[in-house]
């Protein structure tokens, strides 16, 4: 079982090379050295209006997994809600429940905020996101809407307390 925890300032280094593992996966071509990349991430994770939040997923000292989400306002009524824009779990821990551990933790995070939708998204060609989601999606009810390239899905307040509520 991995341990999930919000990030800190001094996991950016290795944060920086999950990422750089993440942009591999993706095709990416890096373009910023080791410390350009080290500076982005510390002043968009940990500047005084951040552009977003991670959370990581640890096995013993080994940074294994880890997921990126914001807040938007207004969700339904005056609540907010969470947006998952990445997840992502080294491939060595794949298949070892690490990405339901994150998608738990944001939920439980989306309890305590009182979050009342949880949503994200990924691309049709990005075949092991959509087996996981698929399946995520299925065994909680979650609404799916699929456009030319993308699919989204949706998760209530009463569907992230369920999640949030999951043991591994």
């Amino acid at each position: 079982m991995a341990i999930v925890r919000p990030a800190i300032v001094s996991d950016v280094p290795i944060l920086a090379q999950l990422m750089k593992e993440l942009d591999d996966f993706y095709g990416d071509a890096i373009v910023e050295s080791p410390e350009e990349r080290i500076a982005q991430i510390k002043q968009e994770l940990f500047d005084d209006l951040p552009a977003g939040y991670v959370a990581l997923a640890f096995e013993g000292e080994t940074l294994v997994g880890m997921i990126a989400y914001s807040f938007a306002w207004p969700a339904r009524g005056v609540s907010s809600m969470i947006f998952v824009k990445e997840l992502f779990v080294s491939q060595e821990f794949r298949r070892q429940n690490v990405g339901k551990e994150l998608f738990c933790f944001v939920c439980q995070l989306a309890t305590e905020r009182r979050c009342t939708r949880l949503v994200w998204q990924t691309d049709l060609s990005n075949g092991l996101a959509l087996n996981f989601y698929s399946k995520l999606a299925c065994s909680l009810g979650a609404l799916s809407l699929e456009s030319a390239r993308k699919i989204s899905y949706h998760l209530s307040a009463d569907q992230i307390a369920r999640l949030a509520d999951l043991n591994f």
